[in-house]
């Protein structure tokens, strides 16, 4: 994730320090985890990891450089006292509903389905199209940052978890038989299939031998 997250960022400050341009990158909330202590560097959170090391440089480089520096981090729907289900409104569960009916249509427009056979845990999305619009909108209205770097934050508005998403694929003979791939690469392309839906949190659990990887953002 280096190349990507990383050097990426480090091109952009380079650019930057030679004309009045500011900076504007998307982050995890997933840093927040580190918010006392740093990732670790053997490659286990690599995805998190690659994203906090991202904010330091940024945040680094607004205050040593002079630089203006706009940090947008996705984040996990916010649930009250920890507990599976946050207070939602019927208009929300309603929104669940749609949501996995475009999932649904996207698996049948693939022709693939994503195998979770495997697999436990959650994805939080949020339409891309809000998404963007609050982005844009926020520069639009922008001030230049006082100290270091702003950061601003976009909730989540849907956990889908992966049994339920699981048991709806599995309960279609048709969607069944299709051809099964890993759920990471196939949100990847689902993506590029048309997914109206951000990706903000997710936390995957692989169970692979009695052991467990967790692929998490």
């Amino acid at each position: 994730m280096r190349p990507v997250n990383v050097d990426a960022v480090k091109d952009l400050i380079r650019l930057c320090v030679t004309n009045t341009a500011s900076i504007h990158v998307v982050t995890s909330g997933a840093i927040r985890i580190y918010d006392e202590s740093m990732p670790p560097i053997d490659g286990s959170d690599g995805y998190v990891a690659s994203k906090w090391a991202a904010e330091r440089i940024l945040q680094n480089a607004a205050s040593s450089l002079g630089l203006e520096v706009h940090i947008h981090r996705p984040l996990p729907v916010p649930f009250e006292g920890g507990g599976r289900h946050p207070a939602w409104s019927d208009v929300v569960s309603a929104q669940i509903v749609i949501v996995k009916e475009e999932l649904i249509n996207i698996v049948r427009a693939m022709g693939k389905r994503p195998d979770f056979a495997s697999f436990s845990g959650y994805i939080d999305v949020a339409p891309v199209i809000e998404v963007a619009n609050s982005m844009v909108e926020y520069c639009i209205k922008q001030k230049a940052c006082e100290v270091g770097a702003d950061v601003t934050e976009y909730e989540g508005q849907i956990r889908l978890y992966v049994e339920d998403f699981a048991s709806l694929i599995m309960g279609d003979e048709e969607l069944r038989g299709l051809q099964s791939m890993n759920p990471l690469f196939w949100f990847a392309e689902a993506k590029k299939a048309g997914l109206g839906q951000l990706v903000m949190a997710q936390r995957l659990v692989m169970h692979v031998k009695g052991d467990e990887v967790v692929a998490r953002r």
